[in-house]
């Protein structure tokens, strides 16, 4: 009788507490990262159209230093990318022009790609990532 009273006192392993506790704890984890990852994938998407605006700003400006901007000083984003000044631009900026303002700042036209619209020069969109101007 012995024998079986010290086998059992040295089993070791897990109670259904302590099982549960853990469950818990990952549950309240996955509540609170979840979202938290989300936002993360949001801003990125977000960010990855602000900075294919910015890329076709920079290919308009090579084009105008190559004077393939046009008489009236706007150029169409498709016709940048036939030109090869960029390239695989996403479908939403296809119909915008980039427009040359009287200061020489080039701004592009109000486009919508993956519900973010993205509009104006390069510093106006730098702003808008940066959280210091409004969109719109």
């Amino acid at each position: 009788m012995r024998k079986g009273r010290t086998i059992l006192k040295n089993k070791k392993g897990f109670t259904l507490v302590e099982l549960l506790a853990v469950i818990v704890i990952l549950g309240i984890i996955g509540a609170i990262a979840v979202p938290a990852i989300g936002n993360i994938i949001d801003d990125s998407e977000e960010d990855a159209v602000y900075a294919e605006a910015i890329s076709i700003l920079e290919g308009a400006r090579l084009a105008k230093v190559n004077d393939d901007m046009g008489t009236d000083g706007e150029i169409d984003v498709s016709d940048l990318e036939s030109s090869g000044y960029v390239e695989n631009v996403s479908d939403g900026f296809d119909d915008a022009t980039i427009t040359e303002g009287d200061n020489g700042a080039l701004s592009i036209s109000e486009v919508t790609v993956d519900d973010v619209t993205v509009a104006g020069t390069i510093d106006d969109i730098n702003a808008i990532r940066e959280g210091t101007q409004e969109e719109g």
